[in-house]
């Protein structure tokens, strides 16, 4: 299973941002709850300015990094997540999109068939932090929080007509990429699937006893708030 993360912490201040340490608190409880053994890899995307700061971190020595050019801004840094499968090579294993503030309880074993993505059905198709306004017909997956797949020409061509709809479509979302990956989910409905909504708890208000995931959302890219989320529920369930 290959497990990847994009960030360019370059778009704001590297040495003071404090994702990395959210990075950190991941790794160290996917390792708890054994989702990185022998054969498991963590990958993170990221500009050189990240890429330097990643490396003078000892507890991140083992992750694997690939780097690319600085974005130009928040969209086109979100967007790398959709180029992982050109950037890495990953063969026909899992590979899981995880964000940062995602914290794991357990372990889960993902059965996803080749050329299909399997999506979190987060919320409401109809909320514009999901559809950017526009209507969609299946439900709302969440670009970021974490999605699985396995390489396959359906899997990149699904990729590209979110790109695609970036640059016919250009707008500014409070989510960012999320309607994009949407959009992209709807038109594409033959390779998508949904996992059980009982698989993520949102900040551990529900689901705890059967989640595998607890989602610390917040603002994006407010990194105190999520930090100091991250912090209290690692400690809590790892004490």
């Amino acid at each position: 299973m290959t497990i990847y993360y994009s960030i360019c912490f370059s778009l704001g201040k590297a040495k003071e941002n404090l994702y990395i340490l959210m990075m950190m608190l991941q790794i160290k409880a996917l390792k708890k709850v054994g989702m990185l053994q022998d054969g498991d890899v963590y990958v993170c995307v990221a500009d050189e300015e990240t890429a330097a700061e990643i490396q003078k971190q000892q507890t991140l020595k083992d992750i694997l990094l690939v780097r690319v050019p600085k974005p130009r801004d928040a969209l086109e840094g979100m967007s790398l997540k959709y180029a992982f499968p050109g950037l890495y090579p990953c063969n026909t294993e899992t590979i899981v999109y995880l964000d940062l503030d995602m914290m794991p309880l357990r372990r889960v074993n993902f059965d996803v068939p080749l050329g299909k993505l399997i999506a979190y059905p987060e919320g409401p198709p109809t909320h514009d932090n999901y559809s950017g306004g526009e209507l969609l017909d299946l439900p709302a997956g969440a670009s970021g929080g974490f999605f699985v797949y396995k390489d396959s020409p359906e899997i990149r061509k699904l990729f590209t007509s979110i790109y695609q709809r970036m640059v016919e479509k250009p707008q500014k979302h409070y989510t960012v990429d999320q309607p994009y990956f949407n959009h992209a989910l709807a038109q594409n409905k033959d390779i998508i699937g949904f996992m059980n909504p009982n698989t993520v708890s949102f900040n551990g208000n529900n689901y705890m006893d059967t989640a595998n995931f607890v989602n610390l959302c917040g603002d994006p890219g407010d990194g105190s708030l999520h930090l100091f989320k991250m912090l209290n529920f690692y400690l809590m369930i790892f004490p």
